[in-house]
C-alpha cells in the first residue's frame, strides 16, 4: 500500500514559531493571547488575513501578544542562559525616572519540557524609527541613552551590546492605536497603511535599553563605583566592561548619524570632539559615562533654539508621510 505522508498540523507557522505554540497555554494563564494563527483549527479568511499572518513571523526570540484585559499590544521574548540572568537583575534596580532599562511587566515560566522563561514588555518602536525630524530630536535621545547607561553603571551593571538596535521607544505617543507586530507602518490588523500620529516633538517619547544577552554585573571590592576605577581597568586590561560601553555609544554617534550620508553632518557637527574621546583606543583614557552626561550637558545648554530645530536628515519633509507619496508615484 502507498505511504501518504501526515498533513502538517501547523501550516502557517515557521520552525521559530512552535516554541511559542507549545507555551500557548501558559502565555493564555497568565492573561496574553497569541495571534489566531496559533490556534491549529485556525484558516485564513480572506488574502488580506493570509498576508497579515504570513507578516506575523517572530524576529530571533520576540513575538507580540495581546493582553486579554484591555486588549492591549505586548511584547513577549523568550529569555535563556546569560539573558535570564540578567534580567531578573535588571528587574531588581530601583524604580527611578533615570532608570532607562526595560520595564518588565511579567515573567513568566516556560512549560517543564521548554527551557528558560518568558519576559513580557511593553510594545515599543525602535528608537531610531520613524527617525528623528530635529537635531532636538535627536540629542533628547542621546540624553535619554547616555542617563540610562549612567544609571546601569552606578549600580555596577554594563550592557555590553549599546548599539543604536538595542534602545527602544515607548510607541503610545505617536501610534496610540497601536501598528502590527515590526511592521509600524501597518494597523494592527495589517489591512492599512498608518503614519504617525506627531512628532517626537509633539509628544516625547521615553527611551528604553533592551536586549541583556551579553549584559554583566560587576561588582568591584572597593567602595567607589566601578565605572569610574580606571586603576583597576589599567592592572586588568580587557576585564573592566564599561569602557567598552562607552566605544559602543561613541560608534552611534559616529558611525550612524556624524558620518552617516543621508544624515546633515553639519547640524550635528558639536558631537564630534565627544565622539572622538569616546571612541579613545586606550579603554581607561576614554571618559566615564559621568563625564560623557556632564560634558553632553553642557554641549546641549549652549545651543540657540534655531540650532534645535535644524532638521536631522537631507529631504526630512518626504519622511513624514511615506504613505501619501507612495500613493501620489
Amino acid at each position: 500500500m502507498p505511504q501518504w505522508d501526515e498533513p502538517d498540523p501547523t501550516p502557517y507557522l515557521s520552525s521559530l514559531e512552535i516554541f511559542w505554540l507549545n507555551v500557548k497555554p501558559v502565555l493564555l494563564e497568565a492573561g496574553y493571547r497569541l495571534p489566531a494563527k496559533y490556534d491549529l483549527a485556525w484558516q485564513p479568511k480572506s488574502r488580506a488575513d493570509r498576508r497579515a499572518a504570513e507578516a506575523f513571523q517572530p524576529r530571533s526570540s520576540l513575538v507580540g501578544l495581546t493582553r486579554t484585559l484591555d486588549n492591549a499590544q505586548v511584547m513577549a521574548k523568550h529569555l535563556l542562559g546569560r539573558e535570564e540572568a540578567m534580567v531578573r537583575h535588571v528587574a531588581r534596580l530601583p524604580e527611578c525616572p533615570r532608570n532607562h532599562c526595560t520595564p518588565i511587566l511579567d515573567l513568566i515560566p516556560t512549560p517543564d519540557n521548554e527551557e528558560g522563561s518568558i519576559m513580557i514588555m511593553p510594545f515599543f518602536l525602535p528608537a531610531h524609527q520613524p527617525q528623528f525630524e530635529t537635531v532636538g530630536e535627536l540629542l533628547e535621545f542621546f540624553r535619554q541613552m547616555f542617563e540610562g547607561v549612567q544609571f546601569m553603571h552606578e549600580h555596577r551593571f554594563a550592557h555590553g551590546d549599546c548599539t543604536l538596535e538595542n534602545f527602544a521607544m515607548s510607541s503610545a505617543e505617536m501610534y496610540p492605536y497601536g501598528f502590527f507586530p515590526f511592521h509600524h507602518d501597518k494597523s494592527r490588523s495589517f489591512r492599512r497603511n498608518i503614519s504617525p500620529h506627531g512628532t517626537r516633538t509633539s509628544s516625547w517619547p521615553r527611551y528604553y535599553v533592551i536586549d541583556f544577552d551579553r549584559s554583566c554585573y560587576f561588582p568591584f571590592v572597593q567602595s567607589e563605583p566601578a565605572r569610574n576605577d580606571r586603576i583597576a581597568t589599567q592592572r586588568n586590561p580587557g576585564r573592566n566592561p564599561f569602557p567598552h560601553d562607552i566605544h559602543y555609544l561613541g560608534q552611534i554617534l559616529k558611525n550612524r548619524f556624524l558620518e552617516n550620508r543621508p544624515v546633515i553632518n553639519g547640524n550635528i557637527d558639536f558631537l564630534w570632539p565627544l565622539a572622538i574621546d569616546m571612541l579613545h583606543e586606550t579603554p581607561s583614557l576614554r571618559p566615564t559615562i559621568d563625564e560623557v552626561v556632564s560634558r553632553f550637558h553642557n554641549i546641549v545648554a549652549h545651543l540657540p533654539s534655531s540650532r534645535l530645530r535644524r532638521p536631522v536628515y537631507r529631504f526630512h519633509f518626504l519622511l513624514r508621510f511615506p504613505h501619501t507619496f507612495a500613493r501620489a508615484s
